[in-house]
């Protein structure tokens, strides 16, 4: 008796417990199975990533990216949700770290950036690759500047009349309309 022979069995044993048929393929009717039900003949969505959890943006377009979002549903939804002012300050102080983070993130991708420039320059001119040399030169040009305009967001992030105000001033507008939206549902639209 071999190790697995009781799995042979078994088999068999099942195979004996079937009825026979006398049915072929051709002479059982199946069901037939609409079309719709698997193939979706609608065109294709265009599916449009929201700005915090995307990977597909890096540098200083992930920066406008974030600036760029419109914040003002969030704080229509959050004003209905929790009126309070208390809520709204703490929100604009998400918006705010949430800027910082992501500045904190390009800052870091283009230091990783430069470093491989840099090791590629070094590279490359002792293989005597100097026109690649002088193009990756001109990369590293272009990344310290964008590293400056960074730089320059980042000190401006708590001036009211900057562009990084942008996100807040949508999140306080959106705000507002909830509010005000609430105030027409509760108190204005009620008959006197």
């Amino acid at each position: 008796m071999g190790l697995f022979d009781f799995l042979r069995r078994n088999s068999n044993a099942q195979a004996k417990e079937l009825p026979q048929t006398n049915e072929t393929k051709e002479e059982k009717e199946l069901p037939e199975i609409p079309k719709n039900l698997f193939i979706e003949d609608n065109e294709p969505v265009e599916v449009k990533q929201e700005v915090a959890g995307r990977t597909d943006v890096n540098g200083i377009e992930a920066i406008y990216a974030f600036l760029q979002k419109d914040y003002e549903e969030k704080g229509y939804n959050d004003a209905i949700v929790n009126p309070d002012d208390s809520h709204l300050k703490d929100n604009i102080k998400v918006i705010r770290y949430d800027l910082e983070m992501v500045v904190e993130r390009v800052l870091n991708y283009y230091d990783n950036l430069i470093l491989d420039i840099e090791s590629n320059i070094n590279a490359r001119a002792k293989a005597g690759l100097f026109d690649l040399v002088e193009q990756l030169k001109g990369k590293k040009e272009m990344v310290i500047k964008h590293i400056n305009k960074v730089k320059e967001l980042k000190e401006e992030a708590n001036d009211e009349e900057s562009i990084t105000n942008r996100a807040i001033l949508s999140y306080k507008n959106g705000f507002m309309k909830g509010l005000s939206a609430l105030t027409h549902t509760n108190l204005l639209n009620k008959n006197l």
